[in-house]
């Protein structure tokens, strides 16, 4: 560039990905899925505020629903949560990347036991839930995968890397 200096440029990319994992009773992966999701413009805005000490998180949690809408953007809810679970945060790590960069991945776990008795639900979407200071619900991120029948027999676990 001629007489202006050139400025490094750095583009934050937010994205995560769900796995999920069923157990029967034994403690054994019966089944395995993973899923890309869509960070909800609800959700860029509460982190957005963390930054700057706007808002500050009570709790997390993971819910799970059965619509079958696929996610968008301006969603603020699951389109139809049938269920929800406290979640944990890992402590953030690095992690190298694609260029030489890193990406930070901190890890959100939940785990939804079994159902009981013979009630099924058909799962396809997931979220996970900031709950602000007010107890107000923050849906961060939203994503629809292929159905998953959550049983009585298999406790469900939930597993989202957040990348920064």
């Amino acid at each position: 560039m001629t007489g202006a200096k050139a400025m490094m440029q750095e583009k934050a990319v937010l994205g995560g990905r769900l796995v999920i994992e069923l157990r029967d009773h034994g403690g054994t992966v019966v089944a395995r899925r993973e899923a890309d999701n869509l960070i909800t413009n609800e959700g860029r805005v509460y982190l957005a505020g963390l930054l700057g000490a706007l808002r500050q998180v009570k709790s997390l949690r993971i819910a799970v629903g059965t619509a079958k809408a696929d996610p968008k953007p301006e969603d603020t809810k699951l389109g139809l949560q049938v269920a929800w679970a406290e979640a944990t945060l890992a402590e953030p790590q690095q992690v190298p990347a694609s260029e030489g960069k890193t990406q930070i991945v901190a890890k959100v776990t939940a785990t939804l036991p079994p159902l009981s008795g013979t009630d099924t639900q058909a799962i396809q979407e997931a979220g996970i839930q900031i709950i602000a200071p007010n107890d107000s619900l923050v849906l961060y991120n939203h994503v629809k995968f292929p159905v998953i029948t959550r049983t009585g027999a298999l406790e469900m676990t939930l597993s989202w890397e957040v990348i920064f």
